[in-house]
């Protein structure tokens, strides 16, 4: 995008940007000092509000001669915090000059005069007054320079203030300056304020005379310490006004930069939405259709967002465009905020990309609309092919139907000629069907007798169950036994515990704690004889039960054999039976052969009974033709006839006897078939009945395993005891030697020597130092830039300086997890930096979501959530997932956030601000942090830190007090306080307090000292040792083992490193 930018557009942007942080920078150094009481000094250019600025910060004038030999007035000894002057009453006031009083806690501001500035100058100015105007209560001092008792040019100047701010004149202080004439202050304020009720019908607040001064005298007279004191009195008196913001006529650039970017915006995403109206899908493509549908449903609800008020998804719409780049997005989003509350045309984005959002939501009823009209189109197509198959079925179907009818009919006849057939072969079937009847009782005779066979060895596994009962009753009593032997050694175990509470009590004398130890000692080891005496009486007796589980197995071998012959028995049975079985069938094969023989002989019946029919047929064609010629024959061939049918019918009443018999018999073989299935169940049942004894068998095998298994996990869990007896003793010998040297560690005393060859001078400010967790790596701010340095026995070898950031960097942290590292800025960017393969670094992730520049960064121990707090008074919680991503934000804090610090557990969160508060943050069940408690301190602070779970350390601003608070369920109460060193009326922020657990250390900044505080065992603090330095612009840290302190100072303008001695 930039690439395509006009230069115009891009310097529009340069400038704007300029703008805002020009802006924001003049409201931090307000901010810094004080939030609420300001006074703003205000007049044309050349009303003397330079002098009377100088004149309050505390200069002192003279009188020398410019260039046109005329004596003016000037400073006597220029410096910063000055504004400069032309001579004479003149000043080159081009940008606000800030003054913070300590005495009477005000700010003052030496505004420029109002349409006087340059026209490059103008829109800083107008935007600084209009931010100044809305965010803070303001006092004003309007300055006439006024050399005479009238007023000049009628106080058009004045009337033209009030017009254009609508202030109240009766609210407002004005300082009458220059005047050079002998009256009172008293009658010349009377006289002022009376002109000025007829000009404007009221009087002012205050009226303040402040006189010229052409010579020395007059200097010392209206320029001395009482006149200041007076002045600051008066102007500290002034009332608190609400003024109007100033009407902007350089807000053109920032119109137009908004409402093209806003047009741009809505231009490429209504392209985009178009382009997803016009896309066409097919019926095979509804899932990325539907997937398209829920990409544009997630953007709808951040244009929704947006819509609502929720401006920080400005970047994420932006996003959507992928059109715009990074440095873009963000510089666009700064500007929207900067003018947001500037006037009501700034918010015309707003309606662009409500027509986005609108449009959005109709091509997403479109798409929803012709999604459904696909799916329809895919129902039908799907019923359509669906019907075809049915169709295709259904003649298949009806084939298979004529078939089968077909195939019926043939089946139907053959059966009807196998009846007619079969009526003879079956009494010889009955009869073999009576031998076969005969044969299976004499196989069912034989089973009921193994049946009985079997009962007899149930019985005797039985009596084999009892004995095993037996058996489970004696284990019952060596278990026991085995718990009376765990009840010992519980006993034990408990001397032991008391043997360790009796040496936590006489740990206080250390002379003769060395002199018990080994006593119980002592005592220790004769337990453990007896306790391994009584083990190997435990060994006997488990000896004893692994003979009698020998015993038991021996049992088990019989069971087993007996088992065995059962199993062999039904084999020698199931041959039998399946001897019969084939016996059976081969009868069966036999008496089919015979039916099958009947039938062809009916066959052969049924082909002479239609041979006979086709004679029939022949003779009585041949009887018609021949019937006068062989009149006698056709006489004899009835007869014969007659003959015939008498024996056809004959025939039939024999077939349909023979019927009769078939069915009778065919029912008598069904009753005999029921009989032998009957017979055949009860077989099978008691087949069953055998298969029950044999898994009941096998269940006593199974309970004589699991009682094994339980013999074995007695004695494993017997011998872990002893194991664990053993690593107990060994782990409180640990830890008693563990305790020594702690207590000899705690008596030595620690000393941060200054290694003064391995110092680095650095002019820029370096507001934050950060050391990697094997000490191997520094990095430091030098201005917006980070340098990384190779630390190696106590020196900084420069590897690397890194340039992403755009304004002064504050904080710095390492991750110990990773080769990775955090850095915060004026500039309110997180950045977050890695380790490349070429060990070189580079920023992975930008993140922005503050409004004011990140003053404090924390990190978890996983590692996955950056805590940061602002200027802005706010704490933000960033979760990793693919990227760092805003989770939660507390905005609870009124004013600048200083220090973040977490307990051991990590679910406490405690922070201190400039509004006097301190918060103590918890974690519920959900992972949301909520404010718990919130604590108003006497002074605000800049350092807190954790000492363990519940107890933490503050440091008000510049006090020789640190106080130490504790964590209740309801209350956090300050138990004890330490006077330490401070050395300054005043201390800056930005080195935070750090407390190494190894060491009992605590490293605290306050004033121009540092001062190392060390944790005794009673819960006592005191103070270890203190480094003094010349200014209180100190900033630095310590590594995390405690042994190297690394600072920058104003003074030295040096980065020194301290190295950790033990004295």
């Amino acid at each position: 995008m930039d690439q395509n930018q006009p230069p115009r557009d891009q310097q529009i942007q340069d400038r704007l940007l300029n703008a805002i942080d020009m802006v924001e920078k003049q409201l931090g150094n307000i901010t810094t000092n004080n939030l609420n009481n300001i006074i703003i000094l205000i007049g044309k250019t050349g009303s003397g509000k330079s002098t009377i600025f100088n004149f309050l910060c505390g200069a002192k004038f003279q009188i020398i001669q410019d260039q046109d030999e005329k004596e003016v007035l000037d400073l006597l000894v220029e410096s910063d915090q000055f504004q400069k002057m032309k001579g004479g009453l003149d000043s080159t006031t081009k940008f606000p000059k800030i003054y913070y009083s300590q005495q009477y806690q005000h700010s003052i501001i030496d505004y420029p005069g109002f349409n006087d500035t340059e026209k490059k100058d103008q829109l800083e100015i107008q935007l600084l007054f209009n931010k100044i105007v809305t965010i803070h209560q303001i006092k004003i001092a309007y300055v006439i320079y006024n050399a005479i008792d009238q007023f000049q040019n009628k106080a058009e100047d004045l009337q033209e203030f009030i017009r254009e701010t609508e202030i109240d004149l009766s609210k407002l202080t004005v300082i009458i300056n220059g005047y050079c004439k002998n009256r009172s202050d008293e009658k010349l304020i009377a006289d002022f304020q009376q002109q000025l009720k007829q000009k404007f019908q009221k009087s002012a607040l205050k009226m303040i005379i402040q006189r010229d001064a052409d010579t020395q005298e007059k200097i010392e007279k209206y320029f001395s310490e009482e006149s200041r004191n007076k002045l600051w009195l008066n102007l500290v008196q002034s009332e608190v006004i609400q003024m109007k913001r100033y009407e902007l006529n350089a807000y053109k650039d920032a119109d137009y930069y908004i409402s093209k970017k806003s047009y741009e915006i809505q231009k490429i995403l209504i392209d985009y939405i178009d382009k997803q109206k016009i896309k066409q899908y097919t019926i095979f493509q509804l899932e990325e259709f539907k997937k398209n549908i829920e990409e544009l449903d997630k953007k709808k609800t951040t244009l929704k967002s947006f819509i609502d008020g929720n401006i920080n998804v400005l970047n994420q719409i932006m996003n959507y465009c992928d059109q715009f780049n990074e440095d873009e997005i963000i510089a666009t989003q700064r500007i929207y905020l900067f003018f947001l509350d500037s006037e009501n045309e700034f918010r015309q984005m707003d309606n662009y990309i409500r027509d986005v959002y609108k449009n959005l939501v109709l091509c997403i009823e479109f798409l929803n609309i012709k999604l459904q009209f696909l799916e329809e189109l895919r129902k039908a197509e799907d019923r359509i092919l669906q019907i075809q198959e049915e169709k295709k079925t259904m003649k298949n179907e009806k084939r298979e139907v004529e078939d089968n009818l077909k195939k019926v009919q043939n089946e139907l006849k053959l059966k009807n000629d196998e009846l007619i057939n079969t009526k003879e072969n079956f009494q010889n079937q009955i009869f073999e069907l009576r031998k076969i009847k005969d044969e299976t009782q004499l196989i069912l005779n034989g089973q009921l007798n193994e049946n009985k066979n079997l009962q007899e060895i149930i019985i005797k596994l039985e009596q084999e169950l009892v004995i095993q009962k037996e058996n489970e009753k004696m284990l019952n009593e060596i278990r026991l036994e085995k718990q009376e032997l765990n009840h010992k050694i519980q006993e034990q175990l408990m001397i032991i515990q008391d043997l360790k509470s009796e040496q936590q009590r006489l740990d206080q004398k250390n002379k003769e704690i060395e002199k018990q130890y080994s006593n119980n000692v002592e005592k220790l080891e004769n337990s453990l004889d007896s306790t391994i005496e009584e083990l190997k009486e435990f060994k006997k007796i488990n000896m004893e039960i692994q003979e009698e589980k020998r015993k038991l197995e021996d049992q088990l071998s019989i069971v087993k054999g007996q088992h065995k012959e059962i199993e062999s028995d039904l084999k020698i049975s199931r041959k039998e039976f399946d001897q019969q079985k084939e016996e059976f069938q081969l009868l069966k094969n036999i008496s089919n052969t015979q039916i099958q023989r009947q039938s062809q002989e009916i066959d052969d019946l049924n082909q002479q009974i239609q041979k006979l029919k086709q004679e029939k047929e022949q003779l009585s064609k041949q009887m018609k033709k021949q019937e006068d010629e062989y009149y006698v024959e056709k006489k004899q061939f009835r007869d014969n006839d007659f003959q015939l049918q008498k024996s056809l019918q004959n025939v039939q009443q024999k077939n349909e006897e023979l019927q009769k018999e078939l069915n009778s018999k065919t029912r008598d073989l069904n009753s005999r078939n029921n009989e032998f299935q009957d017979l055949k169940k009860q077989f099978s049942n008691s087949q069953n009945e055998l298969k029950t004894k044999i898994d009941e068998v096998k269940h006593l095998e199974n309970k004589l395993k699991t009682t094994e298994e339980q013999n074995r996990d007695q004695l494993n869990k017997s011998n872990s005891l002893l194991e664990k007896t053993k690593r107990d003793n060994e782990e409180y010998k640990r830890l008693k030697e563990q305790e020594i040297q702690q207590i000899k560690l705690r008596s030595l005393q620690i000393r941060f020597q200054l290694l003064e060859n391995n110092s680095i001078k650095q002019q820029n400010p370096c507001y934050a130092v950060a050391i990697n967790k094997d000490n191997s790596i520094v990095i430091a701010s030098s201005g917006n830039l980070i340098n990384v340095y190779d630390l190696k026995y106590g020196k900084l070898n420069k590897r690397q300086a890194l340039d992403q950031h755009k304004d002064l960097v504050y904080t710095l942290n390492f991750m110990k997890q990773s080769n990775m590292f955090i850095s915060g800025s004026h500039d309110q960017l997180i950045i977050v930096w890695q380790m490349n393969q070429d060990k070189q670094w580079t920023y992975q992730q930008k993140i922005f979501g503050h409004y004011g520049s990140i003053r404090c960064i924390l990190l978890n121990n996983e590692e996955d959530l950056i805590i940061s707090g602002s200027v802005d008074g706010s704490i933000k919680f960033w979760e990793k997932q693919s990227k760092w991503t805003i989770q939660q934000t507390i905005t609870e804090h009124t004013d600048y956030v200083y220090q973040l610090c977490l307990n051991e557990k990590q679910d406490k969160l405690i922070s201190c601000s400039d509004d006097s508060q301190i918060f103590i943050i918890q974690q519920n069940y959900d992972k949301k942090w909520i404010v718990k408690q919130k604590i108003t301190v006497d002074k605000y602070g800049y350092r807190l830190c954790f000492i363990n779970n519940n107890q933490f350390t503050f440091q008000p601003y510049a006090q020789e007090q640190l106080h130490i608070y504790e964590i209740n369920d309801s209350k956090t109460i300050k138990i004890k306080s330490l006077n330490i060193k401070c050395g300054s009326l005043s201390c800056d922020d930005l080195f935070p307090s750090k407390y190494i657990q190894s060491k009992s250390l605590l490293v605290n900044k306050n004033g121009q000292y540092i001062n190392l505080i060390r944790k005794k065992e009673n819960g006592e603090f005191f103070v270890e040792q203190t480094i003094e330095f010349d200014d209180d612009s100190v900033y630095g840290s310590i590594s995390d083992d405690g042994q190297y302190l690394i600072t920058w100072d104003n003074a030295t303008q040096e980065i020194q490193i301290r190295n950790s001695q033990e004295l």
